[in-house]
C-alpha cells in the first residue's frame, strides 16, 4: 500500500512585511498619500503624482521605489508609455471605504483617512 504525502499549500501572495518596518514607512507622509492613492485602486505613476502637488517627482520616485522594495508596492510597465513604471499595492492589505473616507488595514495596524 503506497501513501502519498498531501500537496504543500501554496505560498502566501506576499510575504508579510516586518511590523517595524511597515511603521517606518508609515511615518513619511509623502509614502502615505502613496499608499491612500493605490488603495483605491489608481495606479500610481511619479509623473501624474508629483504634478498633482504631493512631492517633486525625485522625492516621488524615491519613496515609489522604497515602498516597492519594502514589498507594499509593486510595479508594472505602464502600457501607454513603455518608458515608466505603474505602481499598484500588493494583495494583502485590505481597503475599506468609510464614511469618515478609508482605512487600509495591514493586520497589525490601520491605516486611516
Amino acid at each position: 500500500m503506497e501513501t502519498s504525502t498531501p500537496p504543500a499549500p501554496p505560498a502566501p501572495a506576499t510575504s508579510p512585511i516586518r511590523e517595524d518596518l511597515l511603521f517606518e514607512l508609515l511615518a513619511h507622509p509623502g509614502r502615505r498619500a502613496i499608499l491612500r492613492r493605490a488603495a483605491r485602486g489608481e495606479p500610481c505613476i511619479a509623473g501624474d503624482l508629483s504634478a498633482s502637488g504631493v512631492q517633486r517627482r525625485a522625492a516621488m520616485n524615491k519613496q515609489l521605489q522604497t515602498l516597492a522594495a519594502a514589498g507594499l508596492l509593486r510595479h508594472t510597465v505602464d502600457p501607454r508609455n513603455k518608458r515608466r513604471y505603474c505602481y499598484t499595492l500588493v494583495p494583502g492589505p485590505v481597503y475599506r471605504r468609510t464614511p469618515d473616507g478609508g482605512e487600509l488595514d495591514f493586520g497589525c495596524c490601520l491605516l486611516r483617512w
